[in-house]
């Protein structure tokens, strides 16, 4: 008997009642003993488990995390980096999502931050997915982690591969250091330009309406700059727009005129009186739409004037078109409910299509339809001033 048991139960010696009421208290004695010895229930039974590998399906939550059913993964050895451009890391989200394919992931625990594994984790290809995003330039590699490790040299190598391709994380870095050279080019442009006239400010000293016109002049010649700047990028903006506009306005036709087409095939398989030629020779149907993807394929980097979101929801749209679609057999013989579900599943996911297409087709149209206004506003601005000959001047010599 524990000291617990001691002090709670009285002694059947002292029990004021003999007979009955002693042998009640000698039997209840060993039931009372068994209840307070019972083991309760423990911190440690409750805890999860922490296996040492494990396989599991998972989806990409970034360039560093999976997310499966029981778990938060962070992958060893790698930083996903802290990048202000949308566009990137949905690339980064998208390409550890494909890489997965949907399958289960086969991760070796090396490491818990918390109840989150840290694991160097492999895809069903048996590509290490690490060393996929560190190649792909979505991630660094953590060096600190990485030290002595046998992972060292193969994620330093794949870093360093895709630094020299200028990939991913990379290519923004030489695409930020092109604009400090331009910028710095125009700085060194107002220098050129401010040198002499600071020269002739000099000569003309005692001349103070000589000095304001000159700091007139460079603060215009300043500002005609900065305007040129960004009349450039609105006009590279307006560019980008119209080509997914006229894209995204052909694609829009192509998905109408496929669904058009897969719904008279789906009514004919329906139509029980009608005799189907596919069940004797077999027929070849697409598995979604053929639609474009030119423009997309040729403004990955300049995404980020149409503004993060639209830019974000672009890239999400573009990641389901492919424009030489996989095709689908319907096999001689085979049943007609059979046939009539994988038209079914082919126009579900043609139709899933419409929406983000429709809303992104809105977007840039009233990106180009208001540039389109303010060239027009511009325009009679340059016509109703006092100089309105010389600017129909100038624009009848560049027709």
């Amino acid at each position: 008997m524990t000291p617990l048991e001691e002090k709670s139960l009285p002694c059947p010696t002292q029990s004021p009642l003999p007979g009955r009421t002693a042998a009640r208290g000698w039997i209840l004695l060993p039931l009372v003993s068994i209840a307070l010895s019972w083991p309760l229930p423990s911190a440690a039974q409750d805890a999860p488990a922490r296996p040492e590998r494990f396989a599991a399906a998972a989806t990409a939550i970034d360039a560093q995390t999976l997310l499966t059913e029981r778990f938060t993964i962070h992958l060893f050895g790698i930083e996903a980096v802290d990048s202000a451009q949308v566009p990137l890391k949905v690339q980064a989200r998208t390409l550890l999502d494909d890489r997965i394919g949907g399958g289960a992931v086969r991760c070796n625990v090396l490491g818990w931050e918390n109840e989150a594994p840290l694991a160097q984790c492999t895809a069903s290809n048996q590509d290490d997915l690490a060393i996929v995003m560190l190649r792909e330039g979505f991630a660094v590699a953590d060096r600190a982690m990485l030290r002595g490790s046998v992972y060292e040299k193969p994620y330093f190598a794949a870093e360093t591969e895709a630094r020299k391709e200028s990939r991913g994380i990379w290519l923004s870095a030489d695409k930020e250091s092109g604009r400090r050279e331009e910028t710095l080019a125009y700085a060194l442009a107002i220098v050129c330009l401010i040198a002499p006239l600071a020269g002739f400010a000099l000569v003309a000293l005692a001349g103070s309406r000589g000095l304001a016109r000159i700091s007139n002049q460079l603060d215009r010649q300043f500002r005609i700059l900065i305007s040129r700047e960004n009349d450039l990028r609105e006009r590279e903006k307006f560019v980008v727009a119209s080509m997914f506009e006229a894209e995204l306005s052909a694609n829009r036709t192509k998905l109408e005129a496929f669904l058009v087409v897969y719904d008279e095939i789906l009514k004919s398989l329906r139509d029980s009186a009608r005799e189907h030629t596919f069940r004797q020779t077999g027929e070849m149907i697409h598995e979604q739409p053929a639609l474009a993807r030119a423009a997309f394929d040729a403004n990955k980097d300049k995404m980020e004037l149409l503004g993060a979101k639209i830019a974000g929801e672009m890239t999400s749209l573009y990641a389901a078109i492919n424009p030489d679609p996989e095709y689908i057999t319907l096999e001689p013989g085979s049943p007609i409910d059979q046939a009539v579900r994988k038209v079914e599943q082919v126009i579900q996911d043609a139709q899933a299509l419409i929406e983000p297409l429709e809303h992104l087709l809105a977007a840039v149209t009233v990106i180009v339809r208001d540039k389109g206004r303010s060239a027009l506003s511009a325009r009679k601005t340059d016509y109703s001033g006092p100089d309105r000959r010389s600017a129909r001047r100038k624009d009848s010599a560049q027709v």
